[in-house]
């Protein structure tokens, strides 16, 4: 059992899941682990 912010989790996954978890993370750190990019082109990129 892991309490982070009082709230209680069972396992390091589901803390990760709720850190990084939302509409744009998953996203965003995918795109930034082909390649370096600085928040404009990203920004471009979305906008397509």
């Amino acid at each position: 059992m892991i309490t982070f912010k009082n709230i209680e989790y069972q396992c390091a996954m589901e803390l990760t899941l709720d850190l990084i978890g939302g509409k744009w993370k998953a996203l965003i750190l995918w795109h930034l682990g082909e390649s370096t990019l600085r928040f404009s082109e990203l920004k471009k990129h979305y906008q397509k």
